[in-house]
């Protein structure tokens, strides 16, 4: 008896299958992330100078400092949107053309599978909000928002 409710079992496990490739296309999703990395610091890849038998001379190396450096965590900030763009190349035009106008820290912020353009940013909600305003009255153009990214 127990032998046939555990073949029983196994069967039922092999029949219902695995529950992730029933799962609607529309509830997966996927996030492109750009960042950029820091410069490496060339310090701490230097080679040490070893002695070779043909000297005598001691070598004397530095101690060794076991420091970590952790990355600046960028805060995040309240970014003003002019564009939003399905592909790179429209978002990196819009960008100079931005820059031509003087506009110094527009960028791309890619978000939901979007190359959004960034004019600028503030970590003051209410101090954006103001820039917005401002920003959409000079470049004639309502539909101007704000995200946080």
């Amino acid at each position: 008896m127990k032998f046939v409710s555990f073949l029983s079992f196994i069967a039922l496990l092999f029949l219902s299958g695995c529950q992730r490739d029933k799962m609607s296309p529309n509830n997966l999703t996927t996030v492109n992330v750009k960042r950029e990395l820091p410069p490496a610091n060339t310090e701490a890849t230097s080679p040490v100078k070893t002695p070779t038998r043909e000297t005598t001379a001691e070598v004397k190396t530095a101690p060794s400092v076991s420091q970590t450096v952790k990355p600046a965590t960028p805060a995040k900030s309240y970014h003003i949107i002019v564009a939003s763009h399905p592909n790179e190349k429209l978002a990196r035009e819009d960008v100079a053309r931005l820059k031509a106008l003087g506009y110094n820290d527009a960028r791309i912020i890619t978000k939901d599978q979007r190359y959004r353009v960034s004019i600028a940013n503030n970590p003051d909600k209410q101090e954006a909000t103001k820039k917005r305003n401002e920003l959409a009255i000079q470049l004639k153009q309502e539909d101007i928002w704000i995200t946080l990214y």
